[in-house]
């Protein structure tokens, strides 16, 4: 179990929830149609401020395209360093959201696998996240 540290001094679990995860059809055309687009290296980033669909202050779609990425277990591969990457880092997200965004507004993201010279490790998608989660809070 991994845990990172809020401004309280106490620890807060890193987790992924089936909610937080961006699932419906409407809030994902709506993403697309409406959001804003930041591109960072391996990754090609929607974002949308909605109106609530669950709980979460966040929801989070998760992209591999089948033409860029032609084995699907690569593919898969990218995917879980993409959740691993956001599910460690996105207290970084969640704490400034808190701030930025009303009881009845979330964030909706759609991170896009968008390929570079160097495979994808972790440590390089963990940078990716962080510079996302930079972008879109200077652009809130």
């Amino acid at each position: 179990m991994s845990a990172e540290p809020s401004g309280e001094g106490r620890l807060r679990r890193a987790c992924l929830k089936k909610s937080e995860i961006l699932r419906h059809k409407r809030a994902i055309s709506a993403l697309f149609e409406a959001g804003r687009k930041i591109q960072v290296p391996y990754l090609q980033v929607f974002f949308h401020v909605a109106p609530p669909c669950s709980a979460a202050k966040a929801m989070v779609l998760f992209s591999v395209s089948r033409r860029l990425v032609k084995r699907a277990t690569a593919r898969n591969r990218i995917k879980r360093l993409l959740r691993e990457a956001y599910r460690l880092q996105k207290w970084h997200l969640l704490d400034a959201l808190s701030e930025k965004l009303g009881p009845e507004q979330q964030l909706h993201l759609a991170l896009l696998y968008h390929p570079q010279r160097q495979p994808l490790t972790l440590e390089r998608a963990t940078k990716a996240v962080l510079q996302v989660f930079a972008k879109i809070l200077q652009q809130l």
